[in-house]
Order: C-alpha cells, then structure tokens, then sequence
C-alpha cells in the first residue's frame, strides 16, 4: 500500500487558476500564492446563489483505528459529488503547525482524499497564521516595553495577562520565564506560549467581516467593565464607560444573574466621593501609619461655577512630587480662589523602595466626583486601606466601603447606598 506521501508526488496537480475557472471565478480575480495556492476575495459570496444550494457539514464520524478523520472524509465526499458530476467544493480550517508533526498528522487528508500541495498547505499555506503570530508579538513587545518604561510610574501596570504565540506546539515554551540578564532585557516576568490559533488577534480576525472590520476591531481599545460588590455592606461599585444608563444595566444583570435578586434601580447609585477639601489641599499626618512615607496631588480636574470651562491639571515629573494644588496656586490662582468644582483627582502614595530598588514605590488613587474609584486594580489588603485611607481624609463616606471589615450601616442610611434588593 503506498503511503499519503507517495501518492501525493505522484499526482500530477492543476494550475489554481485552471480550478478557479471551473468553479466561475475570475481569472483576475485571482490572489496567487504560488502555482497551486491562492485567495479569492470574499465579495464573491453571493448569498442569493447560497441559498440555492445544499451545505453538507461533517461535524464527526465513527472512529476507527487510525483516528477520526473528518478530514478525510469531508475531501473524500467532494471528490466522490464532482465525479458523479456535481460542482461541490470542500471547505476545511486552515492548518495550524501545532499538530502537524505529532501523532495528527497534517490537516490536508489522507490516501486518495487530499489536498495538494500538502506539504505547502501544512507548513506554511497563505502566511495568515504568520501574519496574526506577528501581530501579536508585535503588541506584546509593545506592551512589554510600556510596562518597563512606567515600572516606577503612577502609570504602571501592577498585573498583564498576555501571553506571547507561536505557531509550535512546543510543551517546553508553554511556561517560560522571560526578562533575564539583566535591567536591560525587561522585567523577569512568568509567561508563555500559546499557539497563535489561541491568540486574541485570531479571535478578532474570526470575528470580522471583511478588512476595515478587521482594522477597526484591532484599532478600537476594549472596554472594560468592573463591578464590584460586598455583601457585609451591600455596597456595589461599578466602573463602567457610558455613564448611569450601562451602570445601571451591568447593576441589574449582576443582581439577576449572579445574586438571583431583582435590583430597584431607584436605588443604584455610585458611592458618594467629596471631592471638595482638594481644592484648597489636605492634611493626611494621620494615615502614615499605613506604611506610605509621602502623599501628592498628582492631577485635578476643575470645573468652573458655570460649566462653562473644564481646566486639567498634571503635576509634571520635574514638579520633584510637589502637589499640583500648590502649583496651581502658583501659577494659575483664580480658580482655587472661586467655587470652582474638584470632579477628578488623582493621588500618589509613595511607599519606601522594596527590597533591591531604589526608587519609591507608587500607589496611585484615581477618583471622580460621579463614583469611579479604580480600586479593583490592587488585591483586598491594599483595597481595604485605600478605602480606609479615602475614608479618614473625608473623600469617601463610612458605609459605602468594599472592606467586609465595616459593619454594614442601617436601612435607612443605606438607601443612599448603592444596595440590591431581593
């Protein structure tokens, strides 16, 4: 019995363009890969001709001795269709390399039921999957170098999951430890490979429509949404872009479907922050015993008496830490003498340096007028301080705190709250 590879060299193979024309495309319509290889665009689906004709899908078979083979199978029934007479065309998924060179095989058939050239199909094909293994890396490395260039910024990452891919199912690149050698070469970090058909751009790329779906899907940032709730105090915590209505929406499906409660949404508010004392600057003393050994006023957000002027204001790194509420009294002292509005601060708590650096480390409090609090960045310990902290300064009120330590407050006090009702 010859093997798959003998019979593949002995098959004499037909120009792709020769296919194409037998199956109606256009010559010129035509993407070459070679001699034996090519794309053809996707505005050629006519949806109206598809609804004409019959889809047949082989989902899975009887397994016998030497695998499952629904490849196979699915070439072999589109060989068997056209030699009867019928035009049918077999539609598979493009190989990936991590099977290729195990006890799978290749993803182009077997015996007579293959796809030719295989070793080309098998190896490299059109060069998609390179092409998403790069962009990928590409925005690893990106993010790599973010993260190393704001290690000892307020702008630092505390954690990323994001792994790096490779087409290879290689066991000895699935945990790895990368950023050796030195400050130079990164930060040591945990990672990996996963194979690129894993990776979040092939997921993107399956999901688009076309090519400018494909640019807008990579190009547009995701939106996250952070929900956070306490059952000792009934408090829920969003962090949600699009203003009340998709907190409330998040709010509501969170209540049905995780707690199993209706929630009121009369009752749904973000915690009430003051901002008001940072206009004019504060006194911390009190909460050094937490550890950190500075506070700064990183940034301001002020709003005039009459909305009619937003001012943002950023302490620069060459300000030496200086607060930005002293600067401002500086250089710009109207605003602070007014009833100008605080609507957004950011705060930097400076602790000493671990173990091995020099620099202090940064902790930085984001926080809005409207309840945004980006707390959900730092583990329970850290949040249940920060929140104490917020607290003993006046920003954030008792009783709309995460920290199961606090004693959930009255009825009455909590209608205020952001509370779920059963």
């Amino acid at each position: 019995m010859k093997t798959d590879i003998e019979i593949a060299r002995e098959t004499k193979l037909n120009k792709i363009e020769d296919v194409a024309e037998k199956l109606g495309v256009p010559r010129d319509e035509v993407q070459n890969y070679g001699r034996y290889i090519a794309k053809v665009p996707i505005h050629l689906i006519d949806k109206k001709e598809m609804d004409k004709h019959n889809l047949i899908l082989v989902s899975a078979i009887t397994p016998n001795k030497a695998g499952v083979g629904k490849t196979t199978v699915s070439i072999g029934l589109s060989l068997g269709l056209n030699k009867i007479g019928k035009k049918a065309v077999v539609a598979l998924r493009e190989p990936s390399l991590g099977p290729c060179f195990g006890m799978k095989g290749g993803a182009a058939g077997g015996g007579y039921s293959q796809v030719l050239p295989m070793e080309n199909i098998n190896l490299h094909f059109t060069g998609d999957f390179h092409a998403v293994t790069s962009a990928h890396n590409m925005i690893t490395a990106l993010l790599d170098n973010y993260i190393y260039q704001n290690r000892n910024s307020c702008e630092g990452l505390k954690e990323v999951k994001w792994k790096r891919v490779l087409d290879v199912n290689d066991r000895s690149l699935r945990n790895i430890v990368s950023g050796l050698g030195g400050s130079a070469n990164g930060i040591p970090t945990e990672t990996g490979f996963d194979i690129t058909a894993a990776s979040e751009i092939m997921a993107i790329l399956c999901l688009a429509t076309d090519i400018d779906d494909l640019k807008r899907r990579v190009g547009n940032p995701n939106i996250h949404m952070v929900l956070e709730y306490a059952k000792a105090t009934g408090v829920v915590r969003t962090l949600v872009r699009g203003g009340a209505k998709y907190q409330q929406m998040l709010v509501e499906a969170f209540a049905e479907h995780v707690l199993g409660v209706k929630a009121n949404a009369h009752r749904i508010k973000s915690p009430t922050l003051d901002l008001s004392m940072l206009r004019t600057g504060f006194d911390v003393q009190e909460a050094f015993e937490d550890g950190f050994s500075m506070v700064q006023l990183k940034a301001l957000t002020l709003l005039s008496p009459d909305s009619a002027l937003k001012i943002d204001c950023t302490a620069m790194q060459s300000s030496q830490q200086r607060s930005v509420h002293e600067l401002l009294k500086e250089k710009l002292p109207g605003p602070l003498e007014g009833q100008w509005a605080v609507t957004a601060a950011q705060v930097n708590l400076y602790y000493p340096p671990e173990p091995g650096r020099t620099r202090p480390k940064v902790v930085t409090i984001e926080v809005t007028s409207k309840g945004r609090l980006n707390l959900h960045k730092f583990d329970a310990k850290m949040q249940a301080q920060l929140e104490g902290y917020l607290v003993a300064v006046g920003i954030l009120q008792k009783g709309q705190t995460l920290s199961v330590q606090e004693p959930p407050l009255e009825t009455d006090v909590m209608i205020s709250s952001p509370v779920l009702e059963g």
